[in-house]
């Protein structure tokens, strides 16, 4: 009795945190399952590793298109980007939010010089303002053309920046609950804590339109991003709550016995989250969940813990079962030493194929993941399996009785079918190792073939295919690649090597044709950045308005304004640095090859 409380208590409570520590840690790394190819591209590319290291990396901005569905032709739609532009501002504190309700320009008001945005209170209340005088000043400016607003007069874009100091997913997360009008409820704690769980688990993305406004469609890598991590997190949720249900059924009809099924359904889920848990920590050695995975944690995790568990229990169900810790390690003693056997052999192999002949790096991640399902699930057979199955030989569990009839069926058939086989001398079966095996396999197989063959289970080749076509995320993000808006590359350009180089005509002429030379790359789409509002300020049609070059870069930058009306972090130049924001296609960025070279 001593021995079988200790393994009880000790184990078990030792099992229950571990449980909760690595549950936090699947959540956490399923979270990152993209992160790979935001980790493959700083490592990879030069220019990416020298700006993580100058400290001056630019989070790519996110675009909020309005969409009118027809030119826009109104004063109410100029009020419409004002009112949505406050609304965001108020509600998103700390972050940049920019509009052409903010961008500011020079006018003429009467004789007076005035710097005021391209759309302001003064604007619409002018009685001499019309809708296509303003279309024709925005198309002077290079700047603004594709950033706020697109060429065909149709689209409004408001760019909007998290703080520094979120993470991208709490950042799309808090700006999807402004955007969709899903405040945290002012109830009971009970209510709060279902909104942030339901928030967490949600992974649609459907802004709030009012019923007179303009269509509203949040785009940009970012957003993408997110969206493909929470829908890929929720496949595994629900696939794996499924097939663990599946598993769970599968052992019952095997063993007709739960305090045999229940202890190895027990210890492969155990084993499955543990598994996944213990990734996020691998992060340091740039190893991180994605779906190619998948393979390892079914072949390094699901199949061997499995077949490690069952056939320590069967062991035991052989004897007719045991009643004490002395009991189950003389029954199992043969099983757990060829199990330790392959257990090392599998860490053998894994050193001397897996990682030193390997060159391509996904490989030796995916070794990795064998080698640490093949660890827990060895650690889950000799310290837990035996807790586990006292555990529920101390409980009084009732079958249901619709399995009691399933497990007696299969029995019956199988028994018939081996009699059968035996008088022909065509095979010799035991009766329950046919009636634990065959069935039970043929079953799932012939389901799974059909739904195949329905095309009811796909596969997903890109990304964006985990977000279902049933998903109002998944006709946003193919609407804004419909309407061929475009996503922001940011480039920086380092002039440091000048004493003041935004004066220095010859660099600023540099910057210009290198801007010349981005938009000759197939599938960009527009190039911007405040040096063409320097040269804007430079060639104003306005002849009062022409400015000197030194003054157009006073001007440009005191036009950017301050504090949260500043352009400055993301859509300006910083210090010593010129930032150039290139646009391309949402949908895919293929032919943007040419653009590394």
């Amino acid at each position: 009795m001593q021995y079988l409380l200790g393994i009880l208590w000790k184990r078990m409570i030792l099992m229950g945190i571990l449980l909760v520590v690595f549950l936090i840690g699947a959540i956490e790394t399923l979270q990152y399952t993209v992160g790979p190819l935001t980790n493959a591209l700083w490592k990879d590319l030069p220019g990416n590793i020298y700006r993580k290291e100058a400290g001056d990396g630019l989070a790519p901005s996110i675009p909020i298109v309005l969409d009118y569905e027809r030119e826009i032709a109104f004063k109410e739609d100029l009020q419409h980007l004002q009112d949505y532009t406050m609304y965001l501002k108020v509600h998103l504190p700390g972050w940049m939010v920019e509009s052409l309700s903010t961008y500011k320009t020079r006018r003429l008001r009467m004789s007076f010089e005035s710097n005021e945005p391209y759309i302001s209170d003064v604007l619409l209340k002018d009685s001499a303002f019309t809708i296509q005088a303003l279309r024709e000043e925005l198309l002077l400016n290079k700047t603004i053309i594709g950033l706020f607003v697109t060429a065909s007069f149709r689209h409004f874009v408001i760019q909007v920046g998290y703080p520094p100091e979120l993470d991208e997913l709490s950042a799309v997360r808090e700006l999807r609950r402004v955007v969709e009008r899903r405040y945290p409820p002012d109830g009971s704690l009970l209510s709060s804590v279902w909104y942030y769980i339901s928030d967490y688990l949600y992974y649609d993305f459907k802004p709030y339109e009012p019923p007179t406004g303009p269509a509203i469609y949040v785009g940009g890598w970012p957003v993408g991003k997110s969206l493909i991590s929470w829908g890929l997190f929720f496949e595994v949720l629900v696939k794996g709550a499924i097939g663990f249900l599946v598993l769970l059924v599968y052992l019952i009809i095997m063993f007709a016995e739960w305090r045999y099924a229940l202890p190895i359904w027990f210890g492969t889920l155990f084993a499955f989250i543990a598994t996944i848990g213990s990734m996020l920590p691998l992060g340091i050695f740039n190893i991180y969940m994605t779906v190619w995975m998948l393979p390892s944690l079914v072949g390094g995790l699901l199949i061997v813990s499995l077949s490690f568990n069952t056939q320590c229990i069967d062991e035991v169900r052989r004897h007719g079962g045991v009643r004490t810790i002395a009991e189950w390690t003389s029954v199992t003693t043969v099983v757990s030493r060829a199990i330790r056997y392959i257990f090392f052999l599998t860490i053998s192999c894994f050193f001397l194929f897996g990682l030193a002949y390997q060159s391509l790096w996904i490989a030796v991640v995916m070794n990795v993941v064998f080698v640490l399902g093949t660890l827990w699930a060895w650690i889950v057979q000799k310290w837990f399996l035996p807790a586990l199955y006292f555990f529920v030989q101390g409980k009084t569990w009732r079958m249901p009785k619709f399995l009691k009839i399933l497990s007696a069926k299969a029995d019956n058939f199988l028994e018939n079918s081996i009699e059968k086989k035996k008088k022909h001398h065509i095979l010799q079966f035991r009766k329950r190792g046919v009636a634990t095996i065959c069935v039970p396999l043929l079953i799932p197989m012939g389901i799974s073939l059909y739904l195949v063959f329905m095309g009811y289970i796909d596969t997903n080749s890109r990304p964006i295919s985990f977000l279902g076509h049933h998903l109002h995320a998944r006709h946003m993000m193919d609407k804004i690649a419909e309407l061929g808006m475009t996503d922001v590359i940011p480039i920086a350009v380092d002039a440091s090597f000048l004493k003041d180089p935004f004066r220095d005509e010859v660099f600023l002429q540099m910057i210009q044709a290198f801007e010349e030379d981005i938009r000759g790359i197939s599938g960009i789409t527009y190039v911007s950045s405040l040096m063409d509002q320097v040269f804007h300020e430079i060639t104003r049609h306005e002849i009062e308005l022409v400015l000197t070059l030194s003054d157009a870069v006073t001007t440009t930058l005191d036009g950017a304004g301050v504090g949260n009306d500043s352009l400055r972090p993301r859509i300006e130049w910083n210090e010593s640095t010129v930032k150039i924001y290139a646009g391309h296609p949402m949908d895919n960025a293929y032919q943007l090859e040419s653009a590394v070279q």
